[in-house]
């Protein structure tokens, strides 16, 4: 049977370029994909995505910002919920948390922009809970 000259895409589950690496946030394990020099760039996904979501932008990004890349929590190859019983660590809130947790151990400062796609509810949270003293 002929598939009339179509071929099958495979996608990739990484962003080409990036480094990729496990940050342990508030006891969660976050995957996390980076790349870039200059003020950092969080990009932040969307429902039900991962931060593959970003895989067309990224790279163009990645000249001007360094570019960090998370799945949230829950999502992609982060932490889900076994160990970490209660809808409440998944919040809006807790997922600010753990953003601005995870920014501070990158080295981020607090000033680093939030580019947020469908995960608005949660960079409102940001400017409230960004006091990193070193930024």
């Amino acid at each position: 049977m002929s598939d009339g000259g179509a071929r099958l895409r495979v996608m990739s589950v990484q962003i080409p370029g990036f480094d990729y690496q496990t940050v342990r946030v508030n006891e969660f394990a976050i995957n996390v994909a980076t790349h870039g020099e200059g003020p950092a760039l969080l990009l932040l996904h969307g429902f039900p995505q991962t931060h593959l979501a970003w895989r067309g932008v990224a790279p163009t990004l990645s000249r001007r910002f360094h570019v960090v890349c998370p799945d949230l929590p829950g999502y992609g190859a982060s932490d889900k919920s076994a160990g970490h019983p209660g809808a409440e660590q998944y919040s809006k809130r807790a997922s600010a948390d753990k953003m601005v947790a995870l920014m501070r151990q990158l080295g981020c400062g607090r000033r680093s922009p939030v580019f947020p796609e469908c995960s608005l509810f949660i960079s409102t949270c940001w400017p409230s809970r960004a006091t990193c003293p070193s930024g």
